[in-house]
């Protein structure tokens, strides 16, 4: 898969934008900023997003890469009514291809942008039922736990930063052990 085409790039404007954001862009900054955001966020994301739909289509035929706001784009605001964080606006540029319908895709690939990193995954955003067991037996069986443990290690070991997991305690019905 080769580097994107000319004319894509997230710059220092790019990143300039979302640290502001990050610093306390408000709605009233918003809206007096709004030409930075089309300038800054969502022309670059664009660009992106035509630039690597072809090598995303070699890698993954049928995956889905639509260069717009609500498509393969995500949107800025946040939705704050059930979140502590009542901050209006991300501080992050997301990206999302995937493989099916959207609303329920099975799987696909991840893009995030912040001011100071950028971090990829692949993969299913979600796990019906009888998927979530499945995988959830293939951590608690020794052969296939211990491969998903040395595959996760030698990422980390090239260089990759993994997410700290988020539960504390084993799903119910599962052993903490091993």
């Amino acid at each position: 898969m080769g580097a994107p085409g000319p004319g894509f790039a997230f710059g220092p404007e790019t990143q300039g934008f979302l640290a502001a954001v990050r610093a306390g862009g408000d709605r009233e900054w918003f809206q007096t900023h709004r030409a930075e955001y089309d300038a800054a966020y969502v022309e670059p994301a664009k660009a992106f997003v035509e630039a690597v739909a072809p090598a995303l289509a070699e890698l993954a035929p049928g995956v889905h890469a639509e260069p717009r706001i609500l498509g393969s784009i995500f949107r800025i605001n946040r939705d704050t009514r059930l979140r502590r964080d009542k901050r209006p606006y991300k501080d992050h540029l997301d990206f999302w291809f995937w493989e099916g319908e959207r609303r329920g895709a099975v799987s696909g690939f991840y893009l995030r942008v912040t001011p100071d990193e950028v971090g990829i995954g692949a993969g299913a955003p979600h796990l019906g039922k009888d998927a979530l067991e499945r995988y959830r037996a293939s951590v608690a069986d020794p052969l296939a736990g211990a491969q998903l443990a040395s595959i996760a290690d030698g990422l980390e070991r090239d260089g990759w930063k993994l997410p700290a997991p988020r539960h504390r305690r084993p799903p119910r019905g599962w052993e903490a052990d091993g």
